[in-house]
């Protein structure tokens, strides 16, 4: 009874522990990927012509940058969640 108390107890802390590491790292990886995502949107729209960027104010090219980036880096979440679901139902 008391051991399994106990490692149930050990068990919820081990779990909290690598939650919060799971987060942290998913964190800092998002925001490596979004900077580097729109630093190369950026650099693509200072060599894009502006007889081609004409069709789009400065306003909504960094809003594409913006939004752009975002989708993707929430993608990451998505991606994990779609191996490790599988694994946290069986």
């Amino acid at each position: 009874g008391y051991t399994l108390a106990i490692s149930l107890g050990l068990t919820s802390i081990f779990k909290s522990f690598l939650d919060t590491q799971y987060t942290f790292r998913l964190s800092k990886l998002k925001l490596k990927l979004r900077s580097s995502i729109m630093s190369v949107i950026y650099r693509k729209c200072l060599r894009v012509s502006t007889a081609n960027r004409s069709g789009f104010s400065e306003g909504e090219i960094q809003t594409f940058m913006s939004v752009d980036a975002d989708r993707i880096v929430n993608l990451c979440n998505s991606l994990h969640d779609m191996w490790s679901l599988p694994l946290q139902i069986g």
